[in-house]
C-alpha cells in the first residue's frame, strides 16, 4: 500500500506544474526527457544487446514523432481544410 502513495503524490505535483505550461510545452519536455533517457540507454547497452539498441531507436523516433504532431495539432487548431489546403505564392 506504501507503494501506490508515493506515486500518486508524485503525479499530483508533476499535473500542476504541467497544467500551467500547457500541452504543447508538457509534450515538448517529455519528449525531450524520453529521448535523452534513451540516448542514455541506447549507448549503455550498445555493447551488450542489439535488440535493446534497436527498441532504445523505436523510442527516441516514437518521442520524436509525438512532439511533431502535438506542435502540428497545436498550430492547426482551429482551421478548416480549405485553410489548410489553401496556398498563396
Amino acid at each position: 500500500m506504501e507503494g501506490t502513495v508515493i506515486p500518486a503524490v508524485g503525479e499530483r505535483g508533476k499535473k500542476e506544474l504541467f497544467h500551467e505550461m500547457g500541452h504543447v510545452r508538457e509534450t515538448i519536455i517529455a519528449s525531450s526527457v524520453g529521448q535523452t533517457a534513451t540516448l542514455l540507454v541506447g549507448v549503455a547497452q550498445m555493447f551488450v544487446s542489439v535488440m535493446l539498441v534497436l527498441i532504445a531507436v523505436f523510442v527516441w523516433f516514437s518521442a520524436s514523432q509525438e512532439s511533431a504532431a502535438v506542435q502540428m495539432h497545436s498550430v492547426l487548431d482551429g482551421m478548416t481544410i480549405g485553410q489548410v489546403m489553401r496556398s498563396e505564392v
